[in-house]
């Protein structure tokens, strides 16, 4: 391409032109840099409905829609036909939608006008918003799409369409479930087609209560005309001081030519090609300049765009190659491939075109979410890895689809920007590794070859996430061969994530010809194995020396290799199984099927998700007075849909407001400011620099701790959380005192600038170039495992140094009567929660269960007192198995959508702050104390925050008393919006908890204690917190956690106690469910109890669920610290699950699964809890309302001092007012949250707002109703007539006033009108109108305190809690290879009273389950572990934190409120209206995915691990990364083969076989255990104990179900097993034996195996009757999840039965041997006849019934000596208590 004609000379500024909403918009030379949404959200244009919370792409909440044309093949415009899709404004440059048209959430409906459209009218009615932030982002989403397909393009869309576009926003709140079931009701799946029919008619719809309708308008497609008619040219703007171009909107590649030669003289105007500008998101937007051989990065002064030229925007196929221009976008690239692979065709089945289409179309699929991929371009995407492969501080980039690409060996064409601009094609893969001199050329186009006539060729893409969608990889990866007669040809294999993406050549060179067979995929997978271990090892190198800032997701390297051999073993799986090669064992063939699988072939498919069943219908009710207890939409619902909610972050602050920003610590240690000059005024000096060094015009102020002190402040008032401004804890205050950081986001200083830009700008500047930090030389501690000696050794707690803090409360301990000391200064470090001991005699249990717990597994028996069914004079020493399980927790970000914000605004009687907070009077009293002046002088006013779980009640007050300091020393108003960078820095996260809990459960053969074998009875927990460097709210946390560690379960025996440990981080906070880490604890240690041996005497797989349902709390039970559980109903919620017909067949078919998968493995856990809810202070739990009606129009105002966060507070608060009052909803309203109007506002937190705030509410109603009936009646009695000032009569009927004679009754009819023609008379405001003329008050005010709380501590009577009752059921399959876990279904039963509001308590209990499931699975909390920025935190935002998205939920979720009414439970009359709280419980249910996920990993270790380490319980730490499963699962790649048949040196069958084998040869009569153990080691998961007798009449293959019923620990004595002379193993197809351990199960277990002899079990001190309980325990488990490998084989069976000729002729045929002992080739005869046999089994049926009962005498024997010598031993304490009472009382009489 030869030079063409010099550039044109730009003259004028140009105008930026495009419709906004329906309107002409022209913006004159606009900043390049200029967001879309900070333009929206500019004080010219006001649209604050679009929001951001990442400034990332990563949430969706800025989302708006862009129209125009539509792009054709060619690349070039189609004028009449517009495309509609959804994008990221904050990514978005304003320029680059000149010439289009933008709408946002404004423009498709507003509230305020009544008119919405069909999305936000269905996300409102399906109850699918609650804080509101993220809604209009996601509207705009679904909006964008339904437009575009089903009116615009007229086609049909399907759920699975749906769920496909709902990959690119983030909902907090909701738990995603209510959002997808709005957007899927407009799908066009017939009814039937999917399992759950679209949730069309499973789910009801809310209630919209009349006045608060809305008109759903049609669809309304964006009319661009009046832009056309405009038809502006390309736009072409300048700088204007150096009067050159800043922005050119290239039309043509000649174009940008033109442009690029005009300013290339000039070195200082660097030029940046850009296309969508999403990757701004992750990296910033610099450019690469070489000089000198060296590459500086620089910030571009010119941006060419380059999205609308055509040449870089064609998609055209060609006869051996797709031609795809490089400035396509991943959406038209998508589309592209739809058009010409139907994924729905079985396409994995064959090597096809449409076969790599969809390989590549998968990797696209899964790259960021629908907005990025609508904007981003291929060519851009590519750029980022050739840009960043190492370079600065940044790591290479993990593209997805630029691996698919050069796994297909993509040929790229570029052109240079230097010479004759000729173009050149070169591979990818040159392009990437060796490109040219970056910032001289342009990518153009990518040649992608297509498949070679009459050549198999197989591609196949993968990846690994941290998250199904939204997620970068940690590994992807893209393979592609040539088969020719079942020689591998020409393989490529490429792989990102592990270091620059590449490609294994030395792992190609070795498959290139090779044979498809199991020694090359073996000698393939050491290969990679070693290739990919270079790579990650040169990465790591790489961060270290750089010292990165930016991390991944932690990963370490053994995992990322361990991905990339197992995407080849998957691979060539899939090619064994494709072209007929090595036989592939069934239970292996599937992790073969491509990930591209339509919903038809898919095991689980996200198409086919279900959806909630609500247990509330929606009755028709034309009566809006009625509300109660009925699914009404939300309160806020309409006008959150439209954006019109006005939340701090994005209000507008007065005239002549300053914004301002935090300077905090990135760093640890001593720092000091490096300034131009030396100042005595540090803070003036700053701010000089910043405006002259650096050139920041617009600083006004720099704020520190002296400066504030100079200015006449007290910086020294301590900001912690407390109770009437005193603070709870010392040491923390507004900014830091002096130049020493403790942890990474100490605040050391405030910017003033004049715009939140400035701000921002001159922070960063501050923090990363003024202050500058010395190396500190003191112990950074980041976790509690450092303060041991050995950090990288197992968990020690006993090495720990818990930290002393003072605590004038001392803290808490249960029960009053322990010894507790009040003295701060010598506090015991450790708080306490002990059950009463019922006798003296108890104590020290704790101790002997410690001891017992560190013995050897089969000696970990203790006796312990036990009293049956809990009476005192029953009690027995009980023989207990005692348990030790250890859990960690690692922190969880709140992540609400709505940053903390705040403004300040001086005013006349002080200062007014509007705060995003949880804590009004905590904002007000620290921001009081701060500034030196009283509370009146301080207000604090909240409407509705976007999100809080917590986050905003402790570390809230720091924004507000921050924006109060500003306004205070500026005199003006100031306003605080901080990014979510700072955000997650300086606020703090969930405790991060270690915890250890024994248990001791009963085993104990006494026949009094046969029906308690399995509860638990004594319960001990040691807890370590993490408090943070600053201890905020730690002690109350810990308090919670240890209170509610006992969960649902009763133990006679509890003792709790938590430790707080000091790091050096932030200090962690507030978080919804504070219990939670210590009822998971609770849970994973039952499941360890469930999995031993040695409580029901099998290997208790499924057990778990026997200890829960025996050691359950009963009606009337207390809980260690006292609160009777007098509406307890937890045991038929659990038994109600347990019973039901889905239970069973779940259970059915989990162990079904794992029988018939090897690398796919699932579990299951039935969870019940017992949440307390209500704040851990009693003090908190107060509540205050006012009511005010107005005199007018009867028209009613509510002012309470709760917040509306999301949870729904504000609706519940009105129907409880309508309910009281008889008064329809729509004329009541909700007034702001003022410190001011209801003083003295507490936390909104804890799950009690609806209950307090409720209830002050419902007293005032009640105070209000009660004044005007009796002020009715009473002027009706006595007829009085009320006139006006004037004299004249106000009712000239007087028969008004009395409501009673209305049909109705109510005074909210109306009576008929006065005369004809008139509308009706509404009573209601007559008689307020009336009562006003008599100065009745129409005003009332309520007060509320919890009921359940005692708070005089001279009491006996212990403080109690209300409890919410909850089960849960989840189910988990994980990729054993890769690590990825899917939720497969959930079912969620929650005990609401009577609920409010259905509809609102299910998204409350949805919301918080899929909150504590992101904690256990994906938000991952990292810090940078080592270098210079040791502690800083790494996963600040979206890129690398990661919520659940709409793909993590599970695949089937059923949520339902237990019906109480039907099981004629009596409701609680002492809450409102009978209805409990529902914000925390349903977190604590996450817990059933944790132990589920723990389940399938425990049925893969159990094949991956040799015996007996495979059936030991395991400490998983949460949260459950990929990466974290798939180190647990124990994989060895040793297993990876195509057939566990032909692997005859580690597989069981062989195994057995060769035992076989060594019998006939040795012509041996009997074998030990050490034989059996030497060929029972070649497998790893097989190990053979104690003694058998191999009974002749069978042909058996030892059950796996049977090794641990006959355990060594039991049977000492080595025992001799008799041969068996005909001896045989079968082997399915599915890869494991035929059968199953359910025959050993059903009672049969005796034909096979021999019990140990009475004196074997005397030997090894157990008695018989126990061998025969365990085999009935084993019987009796029906929950079991885990398949046997082993099976029986009939006698009869001859040897060439069919199964085996089969099998035979399938190993002939692929080319292996039978391996078969000798003695198959024999005869199969019989030894005995039948009826011989059947009298055989009956003798031995016989002796074993003689030698239990023989057992069952001596063990009664046994226990009447025991009882005779406890009574012996009793007789003798009392005649000694007896005689010392008597010593005593003559000691008396002699004084």
């Amino acid at each position: 391409m030869a030079e063409g004609k010099p550039a044109q000379t730009i003259e004028d500024t140009a105008e930026c032109t495009f419709m906004l909403n329906g309107h002409v918009k022209k913006v004159t030379n606009p900043d390049p840099k200029l967001a879309l949404f900070d333009y929206l959200h500019s004080n010219e244009v006001g649209l604050i409905g679009t929001k951001t919370a990442c400034r990332q792409g990563g949430c969706g909440a800025c989302t708006v829609m862009i129209s125009r044309p539509e792009i054709d093949q060619d690349g070039k415009e189609v004028p009449d036909k517009w495309v509609h899709e959804s994008v990221n404004s904050c990514l978005r440059p304003l320029v680059s939608v000149h010439r289009q048209v933008v709408t946002t959430v404004e423009g498709i409906g507003s509230a305020a006008a009544k008119k919405v459209s069909p999305v936000q009218d269905n996300i409102v009615k399906f109850s699918a918003t609650q804080c509101g932030y993220c809604t209009p982002g996601w509207v705009m989403a679904g909006h964008s799409y339904l437009l575009q397909k089903k009116i615009c393009e007229k086609k049909k869309v399907t759920c699975a369409d749906i769920e496909d576009i709902a990959d690119g926003n983030l909902c907090r709140c909701t738990g995603n479930r209510p959002i997808l079931t709005a957007l899927k009701d407009f799908a066009d799946d017939e009814p039937g087609k999917n399992p759950q029919d679209c949730g069309k008619d499973n789910v009801v719809k809310s209630i919209v209560p009349k006045g608060w309708e809305m008109e759903r308008t049609d669809w309304e497609v964006p009319n661009p005309e009046g832009l056309v008619k405009l038809n502006p040219p390309p736009l072409k703007t300048q700088n204007m001081k150096r009067h050159l171009p800043s922005y050119v909107q290239a039309s043509s590649l000649h174009n940008a030519f033109e442009v690029y030669d005009q300013v290339k003289g000039n070195p200082s105007w660097i030029v940046r090609f850009q296309v969508g500008n999403t990757g701004t998101g992750i990296y910033p937007a610099l450019t690469p300049v070489v000089h000198d051989n060296t590459t500086v990065w620089k910030k571009p002064k010119l941006r060419i765009d380059l999205s609308h030229v055509p040449e870089m925007n064609l998609m055209t196929e060609e006869p051996d190659h797709y031609s795809i221009g490089a400035a396509t976008t991943y959406a038209r690239f998508m589309d592209f491939i739809d058009a010409r692979a139907d994924r729905n065709k079985e396409v994995f089945k064959q090597e096809s075109e449409e076969r790599r289409l969809c390989a590549l179309r998968y990797l696209a699929q899964r790259t960021a979410g629908r907005q990025i991929r609508n904007r981003a371009s291929l060519g851009g995407n590519t750029m980022m890895v050739v840009l960043y492969r190492g370079q600065r501080d940044y790591p290479p980039f993990p593209s997805d689809l630029c691996t698919g690409l050069l796994a297909v060996g993509t040929r790229v064409v570029i052109v240079s920007l230097e010479g004759d601009r000729t173009p050149q094609t070169m591979s990818l893969y040159d392009l990437i590794t060796k490109p040219p001199t970056l910032g001289k050329f342009i990518l153009v186009k990518y040649l992608i070859p297509k498949t070679k006539p009459n050549t198999r060729t197989f591609t196949m893409t993968y990846k690994t996430a941290i998250r199904h969608t939204m997620a970068h990889s940690y590994v992807n990866g893209g393979i592609t061969v040539d088969v020719v007669d079942g020689v591998i040809k020409n393989p490529i294999l490429a792989f990102g994530g592990i270091g620059p993406t590449d490609l294994a050549t030395q792992t190609a060179r070795l498959l290139d010809g090779a044979p498809l067979t199991q020694e090359t995929l073996t000698k393939a997978a050491k290969t990679l194995h070693g290739e990919l271990a270079g790579w990650a090892k040169n990465f790591s190198d790489w961060k270290k020396k750089v010292n990165a800032k930016i991390m991944f997701n932690g990963e370490d390297d053994d995992y990322l290799v361990s991905l990339g051999v197992g995407y080849l073993y998957k691979f060539l799986v899939t090619l064994a199984t494709a072209v007929g090669g090595p036989t592939v064992d069934k239970d292996i063939q599937d992790i073969g099927l491509p990930n591209f699988l339509p919903p038809n072939y898919a095991k689980v498919t996200y198409a086919d998700r279900g959806v909630v069943a609500r247990a509330a219908k929606a009755e028709k009710c034309d009566d809006s007075v009625t509300l109660a207890h009925l699914p009404v939409i939300k309160y806020e619902a309409y006008a959150q849909a439209t954006g019109e909610v006005t939340y701090v972050r994005e209000a507008g602050p007065p005239s002549r407001a300053v914004y301002f920003s935090w300077v905090y610590a990135r760093r640890i240690g001593s720092f000091k400011y490096n300034l131009a000059d030396k100042a005595e005024n540090v803070e003036e000096q700053i701010v000089k620099d910043l405006q002259f060094v650096y050139g920041t015009s617009g600083v006004l102020s720099y704020i520190t701790y002296s400066s504030m002190q100079k200015k006449g402040l007290c910086p020294q008032a301590e900001i912690g959380p407390g109770v009437g401004g005193s603070s709870a804890f010392g040491g923390e205050t507004l900014l830091i005192n002096g130049n020493v950081t403790h942890c990474v986001g100490d605040r050391i200083g405030l910017i003033v600038a004049s715009s939140d830009a400035v701000a921002q700008k001159a922070a960063e500047l501050i923090m990363t170039k003024i202050i500058k930090f010395e190396e500190t030389k003191d112990p950074v501690y980041l976790k509690m495992e450092d303060y041991q000696a050995n950090p990288n050794g197992p968990p020690n707690p006993e090495e720990w140094k818990p930290y002393r803090i003072p605590f004038p409360w001392g803290g808490v301990c249960y029960p009053k009567t322990a010894p507790r000391d009040f003295d701060s200064d010598k506090r015991p470090i450790q708080n306490v929660v002990e059950r009463p001991l019922q006798n003296q005699d108890d104590a020290g249990w704790e101790k002997i269960v410690r001891e017992t717990a560190e013995k050897p597994p089969a000696d970990r028996f203790a006796e312990l007192p036990f009293y049956i069914d809990g009476k005192k004079d029953q009690r027995v020493t009980a023989k207990c198995y005692v348990v030790k399980a250890d859990h960690r927790t690692h922190e969880q970000m709140h992540f609400y959508l709505e940053t903390n914000a705040a403004i300040a605004e001086p005013t006349n009687a002080g200062i007014t702050i509007h705060a995003s907070t949880q804590s009004p009077s905590e904002c007000q009293a620290k921001t009081a104390a701060i500034l030196g002046v009283r509370n009146n002088h301080i207000d604090v006013q909240v409407k509705q925050i976007g999100g809080g779980y917590g986050g905003k009640t402790v570390r809230s007050p720091y924004q507000a008393a921050a924006a109060a300091v500003v306004c205070k020393l500026m005199g003006r108003a100031a306003k605080l919006a901080i990014e979510r960078e700072t955000d997650s820095a300086i606020t703090g996260r969930r405790h991060a908890y270690f915890l250890r809990v024994y248990l001791a459960v009963v085993a104990d053969e006494n026949p009094k204690l046969k029906e308690h074998r399995g509860t638990i009875a004594g319960f001990y927990m040691q807890a370590w917190s993490d408090a943070g460097y600053y201890f905020d709210c730690a002690e109350t946390v810990l308090n919670v956690a240890i209170e509610d560690s006992d969960g649902p379960y009763y133990a006679q025996l509890s003792r709790a106690e938590g430790q707080m440990l000091r790091t050096n981080k932030i200090a962690n906070t507030a978080y919804r469910a504070f219990g939670h880490a210590s009822i998971m604890a609770v849970e994973n240690a039952i499941e360890a109890a469930g999995h031993s041996p040695y409580i029901f005497g099998q290997d208790g797989r499924g057990n778990s669920t026997s200890i829960r349902i025996r050691s359950m709390y009963k009606l009337n039970q207390e809980t260690p610290y006292g609160s009777v559980l007098s509406d307890y109903i937890l045991d038929k919620m659990f038994y109600t699950m347990r019973g039901a017909d889905w239970y069973r067949e779940r259970v059915a078919g989990i162990r079904n699964f794992n029988r018939t998968q090897r690398w796919k493995k699932r579990g299951h856990c039935l969870q019940p809890a017992k949440y307390k809810v209500g704040f851990e202070l009693g003090t908190l739990e107060q509540g205050h309302a006012i009511v005010n009606v107005f005199k007018d129009d009867g028209s009613i105002l509510i002012m309470h001092d709760g917040v509306e966060i999301g949870q729904g507070l504000s609706t519940k608060v009105i129907q409880i007012a309508a309910t009281e009052l008889g008064l329809p909803v729509e004329i009541i309203q909700i007034g702001t949250t003022g410190a001011k109007i209801t003083p003295n506002p507490t936390s909104t937190g804890a799950s009690s707002g609806s209950e307090i705030k409720g209830g002050a509410t419902r007293n005032a109603c009640q105070i209000l109703r009660k004044r005007l009936e009796d002020w009715c009646h009473e002027f009706y009695d006595k007829n009085l007539l009320i006139k006006n000032c004037e004299g004249k009569p106000i009712m000239p009927n007087f028969e008004d006033l009395a409501y009673w004679k209305h049909p109705s009754g109510s005074w909210s009819a109306s009576w008929p009108p006065a005369k004809e023609g008139d509308p009706p008379r509404p009573i209601w405001p007559i008689i307020i109108s009336a009562a006003y003329s008599q100065r009745v008050d129409l005003s009332a005010e309520g007060f509320y305190t919890n009921p359940y709380f005692n708070l005089n501590p001279a009491s006996e009577t212990p403080q109690v809690f209300g409890f919410v009752y909850c089960c849960a059921y989840s189910e988990v399959e994980v990729d054993v290879l890769t690590g990825d876990s899917t939720i497969v279904e959930t079912r969620l039963v929650v005990d609401a009273g009577k609920s409010m509001n259905p509809a609102v308590d299910v998204g409350q209990i949805e919301g918080a389950f899929l909150q504590g499931v992101g904690s256990i699975l994906s938000e991952h909390v990292m810090f940078q572990p080592d270098g210079k920025y040791k502690g800083a935190m790494v996963s600040d935002n979206t890129w690398v934190y990661k919520p659940p998205f709409p793909r993590d939920i599970p695949l089937k979720w059923w949520t339902n409120i237990f019906p109480s009414e039907k099981y004629r439970i009596r409701l609680n009359q002492n809450l409102i209206m009978s209805s409990k709280a529902m914000g925390e419980p349903p977190f604590v249910l996450s817990t059933s995915v944790y132990c589920a996920l723990k389940e399938a990993i425990y049925a893969a270790r159990l094949e991956n691990l040799p015996a007996p380490d495979n059936r030991e319980w395991f400490l998983l730490p949460t949260p459950v990364t990929p990466q974290d499963v798939r180190r647990a699962c124990a994989v060895d790649p040793s297993n990876y083969v195509f057939s566990r048949a032909k692997a005859s040196d580690v597989m069981v069958p062989c195994a057995t076989e060769l035992l076989l084998e060594h019998i006939q040869k040795n012509k041996l009569n009997e074998v030990t255990p050490p034989s059996l153990n030497m060929f029972a080691s070649l497998d790893r998961s097989a190990s053979i104990h104690g003694k058998y007798s191999l009974n002749s009449s069978v042909k058996l293959a030892l059950s796996d179900s049977l090794q641990h019923s006959a355990s060594a620990s039991r049977m000492t004595k080595p025992a001799a097993i008799p041969a068996v002379e005909h001896l045989k193993v079968q082997h399915s197809s599915s890869g494991v034996l035929s059968g199953s351990s359910d025959l050993l199960m059903s009672g049969s277990a005796s034909s096979l195996v021999s019990v140990p002899s009475s004196s074997d079990v005397a030997q090894s001190g157990q008695s018989a009757e126990h061998s025969a309980s365990e085999a009935q325990s084993a019987a009796d488990t029906s929950d079991s999840v885990l398949g046997s490998n082993w099976a029986i084989l009939p006698a009869d069976s001859p040897a060439d039965s069919p199964k085996l000729k089969s099998r035979k002729s399938r190993r002939e045929k692929a080319g292996g041997e039978e391996a078969t002992p000798e003695t198959s080739s024999a005869p199969d005869t019989p030894s005995s006849t039948r009826e011989e046999r059947r009298k055989d089994k009956e003798k031995r049926r016989k002796e074993r019934e003689a030698e239990r009962q023989r057992a069952a005498e001596a063990e009664a024997q046994a226990e009447a000596e025991a009882e005779a010598l406890r009574e012996s031993e009793k007789s003798k304490r009392k005649s000694k208590e007896k005689e010392k009472e008597k010593s005593k009382e003559k000691s008396k009489s002699k004084k």
